[in-house]
């Protein structure tokens, strides 16, 4: 075996930071940076998905809401049962355990959500209340009764998720915590 100071220590030092090194360096080149206020797509539809995109909702007008909904982030054209994985949308007395959802509410003509263009549909009555959401075109009407209680406009936008590149620097030290923990291992034998 080697020493400390023998060769074989260095290179079991130094390679697994050089390693973790090139790894980095290797997908911050493959990463592209999304510019503000846009949905960037296209390093998802060059490589294979991860898991689920998840998407904020944010309704204003005469009240004020938010939901999230979440895609199974291959689906185009994302309908519940087909890509659509989960949708809640809390506005007034529908929120929390009476929020307007895909699970249980009884769903209109039109619930979808189209990647190409961030649009988001949805009509549906809501299984607690009875009220009854309409969201097309950026546009919501809130009903109970027929009665409409509540209009304004809503957006999507992607929710946060750490870049890669934020994560990178973390490499390195992980690499280095390993090493340490085996010299420790090394010198306890």
């Amino acid at each position: 075996m080697g020493t400390i100071y023998g060769r074989k220590s260095r290179i079991r030092v130094s390679l697994p930071i050089f390693c973790g090194f090139l790894v980095s360096l290797l997908l911050a080149s493959r990463v592209p940076a999304a510019q503000a206020g846009q949905l960037d797509t296209s390093f998802v539809e060059a490589s294979a998905p991860l898991g689920a995109d998840t998407f904020n909702i944010t309704l204003t007008g005469s009240s004020s809401g938010s939901g999230t909904f979440s895609t199974d982030a291959t689906c185009t054209l994302c309908t519940p049962g087909s890509g659509l994985l989960s949708l809640t949308v809390n506005i007034g007395l529908d929120s929390g355990t009476d929020a307007f959802d895909i699970s249980d509410d009884a769903l209109g003509s039109l619930t979808l959500y189209q990647r190409p263009t961030n649009t988001l549909a949805y009509q549906g009555t809501n299984s607690e209340t009875n009220d009854f959401l309409d969201m097309e075109l950026n546009i919501w009407f809130l009903t109970r009764a027929g009665s409409m209680i509540g209009s304004g406009t809503y957006s999507v936008t992607a929710a946060a998720v750490p870049e890669p590149s934020d994560l990178f620097p973390l490499i390195p030290m992980v690499a280095l915590v390993g090493l340490r923990l085996r010299r420790q291992h090394r010198v306890r034998t």
